[in-house]
């Protein structure tokens, strides 16, 4: 690897940042992995491929990586170079507001909390970004969770968009007719876009909304008839404890 660098080195909460990642080419086959929010490929400087990236809003030091992948038409051996530590801090008005919840909670007494009734959520899931190779990101670890329940995928469910991901979408395309061929850059093959995105929210919109089978509904009724059984033989064997003690009063010392 020619260079690479994370600037600045430390942001916020929700900063914007750039990574510059230089091969000594200029390939799309360049991406990166970082350990706080998001990246996109923003343009190349000479052979130095750069990427616009907004920070995420855990605290911490995470680290940055490089990727030169083996991708068509190059096909360059696969490596991965970690090139530099990014340090996520809280901003000012961050800082503040927990001083304060702070200060407020060690001087009042908490008053007892009453808690409300679990209940089942029905909001259906809805995919709104588009995703595409190298980006991280919390609807990817959705995506993935989906296309594994498809058997389309069965890599790790971590919320980075691979090219096992990549796969597993070109995958799905295909097996919904919605582009089976070209490349990400061309024709979106790979790529989550809105016609892909829009398959896939019709998807689950259609999967929380299965009634439960047949199958499944003997079930329940199986345990309703012995949750019936468990009852009334529980009351025979009070029955039977009643008559053993009313035998035992009436014996003879």
């Amino acid at each position: 690897m020619v260079s690479g660098s994370v600037s600045p080195s430390s942001v916020t909460a929700g900063g914007n940042y750039t990574v510059t990642c230089d091969y000594g080419v200029k390939t799309n086959a360049i991406t990166v992995r970082v350990g706080s929010g998001t990246c996109v490929f923003k343009d190349f400087s000479g052979t130095a491929a750069r990427f616009n990236c907004v920070a995420g809003d855990v605290i911490g030091a995470y680290v940055n990586s490089c990727i030169l992948s083996n991708i068509a038409p190059d096909y360059y051996c696969n490596r991965s170079d970690d090139i530099g530590t990014l340090k996520v801090v809280a901003s000012a008005a961050t800082s503040a507001a927990t001083s304060t919840a702070t200060s407020t909670a060690t001087s009042t007494p908490a008053e007892p909390s009453v808690q409300p009734e679990s209940t089942q959520s029905t909001t259906t899931y809805v995919f709104t970004k588009k995703l595409y190779l190298g980006v991280e990101d919390p609807e990817v670890i959705k995506l993935q969770e989906f296309l594994t329940k498809e058997g389309l995928y069965s890599g790790r469910i971590g919320g980075f968009y691979g090219y096992l991901t990549q796969s597993a979408v070109q995958k799905f395309q295909c097996k919904y007719d919605i582009i089976c061929s070209g490349s990400p850059n061309t024709t979106g093959y790979g790529v989550v876009g809105p016609k892909t995105r829009a398959k896939l929210n019709e998807l689950i919109s259609k999967e929380d909304s299965i009634t439960p089978t047949s199958e499944t509904e003997s079930l329940i009724n199986l345990i309703k008839e012995l949750q019936t059984e468990i009852k009334n033989l529980y009351l025979q064997i009070l029955k039977l404890q009643l008559k053993l003690l009313q035998l035992l009063e009436k014996k003879p010392l």
